[in-house]
């Protein structure tokens, strides 16, 4: 869905990592550059401010959306423009530097 928001001029967000306490369940926030700590460039800065949250314990029920079941990335990624206006507002933009860093993890090959 980043990807697809990416492509939609929004490459100004971000993807946020973590793990639940338990270790069971994957989490994922969206947040714009703005709220990355330049230091790591994976951890936000404030997790309240500017972020919506996903955790795989919700399944396919996106962001607690209950009409997601079926939506491709695209959609997901309509949706979050419409229902995240101020995240995708701040996240508008282009990052000429994702071009390259796309580029470098389709061609260069795996290290063993």
């Amino acid at each position: 869905m980043v990807h697809e928001l990416h492509k939609l001029g929004y490459q100004k967000l971000r993807i946020v990592p973590g793990m639940s306490p338990s270790g069971m369940w994957w989490r994922c926030s969206i947040t714009p550059v703005t709220n990355i700590l330049p230091q790591n460039g994976a951890r936000s800065k404030e997790w309240d401010t500017d972020a919506a949250h996903y955790s795989s314990s919700q399944e396919n029920v996106y962001f607690g959306w209950e009409d997601t079941q079926h939506d491709t990335a695209r959609q997901l990624a309509a949706k979050f423009v419409e229902r995240f206006p101020a995240i995708a507002n701040r996240g508008k933009g282009r990052r000429l530097e994702l071009r390259g860093l796309v580029r470098l993890s389709v061609s260069a090959p795996l290290a063993l």
